[in-house]
């Protein structure tokens, strides 16, 4: 798939079910692959004392194939985030669309480190591609 259009993301970390921004959280973007291995880093950014990154254009394909009915080719990019804070666990969008043409903002929900033990140490990983928002905790 030719990617000649421009997408752009901002990534918003919060905590409290996005009551609280979470300032200093590191963000890396990678492009996922089509193949499933892994991607390439796009950008490595810091939030704001808003929890925001700043926004970075992401390569897409042109906004005419989403003109196509039943196009074989997914008129979006795919790309994969990796949040993580001290004293949060690590939060992995995997899928997250961005379309040529338009700000894509992806909210990820910080959940603070506790001794109960809930999630895996590895982090949480969701898939935003299942359009059903699974969880998966750890390793995929």
């Amino acid at each position: 798939m030719e990617k000649t259009g421009t997408g752009y993301l901002r990534v918003r970390a919060s905590t409290a079910n996005g009551a609280l921004p979470v300032e200093g959280a590191s963000v890396i973007v990678i492009s996922d692959n089509e193949n499933g291995e892994g991607g390439t880093v796009i950008a490595t950014l810091r939030t704001d004392s808003s929890g925001l990154t700043p926004t970075i254009s992401v390569a897409a394909p042109p906004k005419s194939l989403s003109l196509k009915p039943r196009s074989p080719e997914k008129p979006y990019s795919t790309v994969n985030i990796q949040v993580s804070a001290d004293g949060y666990y690590t939060v992995e969008n995997v899928g997250v669309p961005v379309f040529d043409g338009t700000l894509s903002q992806q909210n990820v929900n910080l959940i603070p480190r506790s001794d109960a033990g809930e999630y895996p140490d590895e982090g949480i990983i969701i898939n935003e591609d299942t359009g059903d928002g699974t969880i998966y905790g750890g390793e995929r």
